[in-house]
């Protein structure tokens, strides 16, 4: 009865000295995604992370630090090297969290597809370094970014919007765009336009070339999750597209390459985002009703 007693007790100390190291401010940080380093730069703890992903471009003092491996492939001898307190983790990522826990490294995981959960995320990441004021400054300050485009775009009808993230061919067919429940679709609405997938319910789906075609887009916006593309890249694809002139977006050369190169991240600088589509549909011509 003693001995069970005194096993009881010291697993009850394990648990709260666990307890107590999760709580303590991570002091040696490693960020696994570009907006979740975004969001601690934007806070004003940026100074605590040791290692970022290979897709992080923003704020310029990344470019310092170690890169350790994107989603598909962490790469697990660079992490233990920069003996993290905490690695910060976008989405499931079942092979980097496996990986945490084989080696005892504390992680958390983030959800930011949208942008209540990108504010979400802020207001958790901001408690978790003691830092709630700026968290919530800095969500307060993004929602009037986001109002003020809502407020201008208001004066302008809607404009249809296809957002191509590139192909599984190579060719304009069997396309990746976006669906409904994710920012960018929140963002180009807010904007002033209307994404002309906004009705499938896949965040991320493949369409056909003809499917496109029937829908109309005015405006065409090419993306992709690579940090740099060539102008060639861009010029193959804005070619291919020439040849559908019955297209109001070819007839009228409004096919935009995305060169804001955090244009994919969900993250502080949505608004941003949302200030770039909103230059782009209404800058250059008049949709008012």
């Amino acid at each position: 009865m003693i001995l069970k007693s005194k096993k009881i007790i010291i697993l009850m100390l394990i648990l709260q000295i666990k307890v107590l190291s999760s709580s303590k401010v991570p002091e040696r940080v490693i960020t696994m995604a570009p907006g979740i380093t975004e969001i601690l730069f934007a806070i004003g703890v940026g100074d605590k992370i040791v290692g970022v992903s290979e897709y992080d471009v923003y704020p310029p003092q990344v470019k310092n630090l170690p890169k350790v491996g994107g989603y598909l492939d962490p790469n697990f001898e660079g992490i233990i090297r920069l003996e993290p307190d905490i690695i910060l983790i976008l989405g499931k990522n079942e092979r980097l969290v496996k990986f945490c826990e084989k080696v005892n490294i504390r992680y958390k995981r983030f959800q930011m597809e949208t942008i209540k959960e990108i504010f979400d995320s802020i207001i958790e990441i901001s408690k978790m370094f003691k830092k709630e004021k700026e968290g919530i400054r800095l969500v307060n300050k993004i929602k009037s970014e986001l109002e003020e485009i809502k407020r201008k775009a208001s004066k302008y009808r809607k404009v249809r919007v296809f957002l191509s993230l590139g192909s599984s061919t190579g060719e304009v067919n069997h396309l990746y765009t976006i669906g409904s429940d994710n920012f960018i679709n929140e963002l180009i609405e807010i904007a002033g336009g209307e994404n002309i997938f906004k009705d499938v319910k896949i965040r991320y789906p493949e369409v056909s070339r003809e499917a496109v075609i029937e829908r109309r887009p005015e405006i065409i916006l090419l993306a992709r999750p690579e940090i740099k593309v060539s102008d060639k890249v861009w010029r193959k694809e804005i070619n291919q597209w020439k040849k559908f002139t019955f297209v109001p977006a070819v007839l009228n050369n409004r096919i935009y390459p995305m060169k804001f190169e955090s244009i994919l991240h969900s993250g502080p600088r949505i608004g941003e985002i949302a200030k770039y589509f909103y230059e782009i549909f209404f800058g250059k011509k008049d949709f008012r009703h």
